[in-house]
């Protein structure tokens, strides 16, 4: 049997019948079957893609025999930091190189039979893979989908899939419902911030305050004497992935702000630290450091002699309380806290902050922002004009889609292609 023969019989038999047309008219019941696009940045389609296409498409196939109406749509998620990639290394124009390569891999679906109707990645040991050049963090003015106004409708969602409870899991630890509180701190010489917290019970042990390197606030409250020790920690920090950042096994490091804060239950004075164990992105940029009951607090406030005050003690006689202790039992030190279970505490604790216009219960998330307008050249263009007097102005719809210009040097000299191009950067 000449198989390559029989397949083209049969795929041409399949696009002149439109089998695999999606009909918005059908009675049928419907199916939405959806995998990843693929990135149209190299000569072809990888073997790898197809490992993972044809996987949904059996299943687009069974659910095709079974009677449903099925949407299975492809794409190719041209905005991808590897297209850039590609067009750099070749020199060929990202347009042409792009769209050379989508018209292949369309060619090679259809032959494969499909029934379609970094990013981290460039990163290679802290430095950039086409240059060489250490990567840092910085701060840049993006464009995001907010989707952290669903979290909570995708976490309860969840429950209503047919999926397995491991990749269930794995959701909930990505949008990362934490139940909690909120605690105004004010500073020494005027103003304030917010901390997010899951122990608002253990407040009156808390002995200083960390803040995370790249958060705004600490440009505001750090003195003179430490601007350059604290500028020096922040290139450091930057350096870092978020994933080394919040490793139980990295050595803690930290420098001191010069600044103070005053816990609000006892009038403490308790200084400002920054440390790259705290993350801009989690809550509010800015912990309350319990060093007493908290490991990471503890090994940081013992690296640098900071105060470590016992606010929990064990309920039961002869039960290991040693510090650390992170268990639930019961308050010390804490005044009218003093023989509450943590979760009364806790409880009281955020009644009393609320009541005194200091705080409150709060839910946070760990879930962020999709970020979508992450490339330099060959990027999403967004179809909004910054005017220096009116604001963000949408483009007009009669003049959408916004396209990227052709006529752009995309060599890399250090500045965005696109802010050297007059007729995109200015509008009317």
């Amino acid at each position: 049997m000449n198989l390559p023969e029989v397949e083209k019989k049969w795929q041409k038999k399949w696009a002149e019948t439109n089998l695999y047309k999606f009909d918005k008219h059908s009675d049928k019941p419907k199916k939405y079957v959806l995998e990843m696009f693929s990135y149209p940045s190299g000569a072809k389609l990888h073997a790898g893609h197809w490992y993972n296409y044809s996987l949904a498409d059996t299943y687009a196939r069974y659910l095709r025999m079974k009677g449903f109406n099925v949407f299975h749509p492809m794409g190719f998620d041209a905005f991808g930091l590897p297209a850039e990639n590609y067009a750099i290394k070749t020199g060929i124009h990202p347009e042409d190189s792009t769209l050379a390569n989508i018209a292949t891999m369309e060619g090679q679906l259809k032959a494969m039979g499909a029934s379609f109707v970094l990013a981290n990645e460039q990163v290679v040991e802290g430095a950039c893979e086409r240059c060489h050049s250490t990567v840092t963090r910085k701060h840049l003015t993006q464009w995001f989908f907010k989707i952290t106004d669903y979290a909570e409708e995708l976490l309860s969602g969840l429950e209503k899939l047919d999926w397995p409870e491991k990749t269930k899991l794995m959701q909930k630890n990505w949008i990362g419902k934490s139940v909690g509180g909120e605690v105004t701190f004010q500073l020494e010489k005027g103003g304030e911030f917010t901390v997010f917290t899951t122990r608002a019970d253990t407040l009156y042990g808390c002995t200083y305050v960390v803040i995370s390197p790249e958060n705004p606030l600490i440009e505001e409250i750090t003195t003179a004497e430490q601007k350059q020790a604290v500028k020096e920690y922040q290139e450091y920090a930057a350096k870092a992935t978020e994933i080394d950042r919040l490793s139980t096994t990295r050595e803690k490091t930290g420098v001191f702000t010069g600044a103070y804060a005053i816990n609000p239950v006892n009038g403490r004075k308790v200084p400002i630290w920054a440390a790259d164990y705290v993350l801009a992105s989690y809550g509010t940029g800015v912990v309350m450091a319990v060093p007493a009951h908290d490991e990471r607090d503890f090994a940081f406030a013992t690296k640098y002699n900071l105060p470590i005050e016992r606010v929990i003690k064990a309920k039961n006689e002869g039960e290991d309380d040693s510090l650390p202790y992170t268990g639930y039992g019961v308050l010390v030190n804490s005044e009218n806290l003093d023989g509450m279970g943590v979760e009364e505490a806790r409880k009281t604790m955020l009644e009393n902050l609320k009541a005194q216009g200091k705080g409150g219960p709060k839910v946070n998330y760990r879930l962020r922002d999709w970020l979508i307008s992450r490339q330099r050249y060959w990027g999403a263009p967004i179809p909004i004009i910054h005017c220096p007097h009116c604001g963000d102005v949408p483009v007009p719809e009669e003049d959408l889609p916004v396209r990227l210009p052709y006529d752009v040097d995309f060599t890399p000299d250090g500045t965005s292609p696109l802010a050297k191009h007059e007729g995109f950067m200015n509008v009317t």
